[in-house]
């Protein structure tokens, strides 16, 4: 895993992580803390599946 992203919108912070090991990611996922609460979108690549 590898932090592609960091993101900061004043109260809500977050991060795009990824994991590939040489070519385009195979996961990526947001991550996002509001107020003390982590919110993970999922990887977006499974939606179809899910």
């Amino acid at each position: 895993m590898r932090i592609e992203e960091k993101l900061d919108f004043g109260n809500v912070v977050g991060m795009r992580v990824e994991h590939t090991p040489i070519r385009k990611p195979l996961i990526s996922v947001i991550f996002y803390y509001v107020d003390g609460l982590l919110i993970d979108t999922g990887a977006y690549n499974t939606r179809p599946s899910l």
